[in-house]
């Protein structure tokens, strides 16, 4: 019971906690998307002789992945102890069984607290960033775990050149006439190779297919939760495992 104690002290300390990582989580996928993606912008001249331009970098500064495993390291204490109180406190309880998510003895008061959970990562996680489907990407896990990168572009640089053509030779009478007129002639080729640390637009799917079973699953328990138990188990790390199975999370 003294551990009990101990974990109610810190529970508003660990509520504080996960909303602040609900929060920024949310931000970070909304506000600053342009860090998840990068690119390597190369320059080569058409004629040797030709023109140089300086290349272009801009780095890639973060993962979906790590940016889910440092929420999922924020939000795992408070889950866990909400869980722990609450199932010490009640008498109902149910399994939650989804798929292969089996949660065993959950009491009713924690499934309406996880539910409402699960609806604010609903919330929160739809600002998780996705790759542009303009281009086709591929893994590239040399640059780091859940990195893509496009097929390499080519652009072409330009310049203004004046083409003349005789309409007229010209004679002892009359001057000759020529047309004069202003042509882009190529001179050289940008190469640009995106890279971006964004998921799929199907992992995206099928997180959200996951979080909608799971709510589901959580309603049916809840009205099924008669039984009597006591435990100071753990949730979190079965929970974020089923969400976030498959997607590029850095350990």
């Amino acid at each position: 019971m003294s551990e009990l104690h101990s974990v109610i002290a810190v529970l508003p300390s660990l509520k504080g906690t996960a909303n602040q990582a609900l929060t920024s989580v949310r931000a970070t996928f909304k506000n600053r998307q342009h860090q998840f993606g990068g690119h390597n912008k190369t320059y080569r001249a058409i004629e040797a002789g030709g023109q140089t331009e300086q290349p272009e970098e801009v780095p890639m500064t973060m993962t979906v992945g790590e940016e889910l495993a440092h929420f999922k390291e924020q939000f795992t204490p408070f889950l866990d102890a909400s869980y722990q109180v609450d199932l010490t406190n009640t008498k109902a309880k149910a399994d939650v069984i989804v798929d292969g998510l089996e949660l065993k003895d959950v009491p009713a008061t924690f499934l309406l607290q996880l539910e409402k959970h699960i609806g604010s990562m609903r919330q929160s996680l739809g600002e998780v960033p996705v790759l542009d489907q303009k281009f086709a990407w591929t893994s590239e896990d040399s640059l780091g775990k859940g990195v893509y990168k496009s097929k390499e572009e080519i652009t072409y640089k330009s310049k203004k050149q004046t083409q003349s053509k005789i309409l007229f030779e010209g004679n002892e009478h009359h001057p000759p006439e020529i047309d004069k007129w202003q042509e882009d002639v190529r001179i050289g080729t940008w190469t640009t190779q995106r890279f971006s640390g964004m998921i799929t637009v199907q992992q995206k799917i099928a997180l959200f297919r996951k979080l909608d079973k799971l709510q589901q699953a959580l309603k049916r328990a809840r009205s099924q939760a008669n039984k009597e138990n006591h435990s100071t188990g753990t949730v979190a790390e079965q929970i974020f495992k089923y969400l976030f199975e498959g997607l590029p999370l850095e350990q």
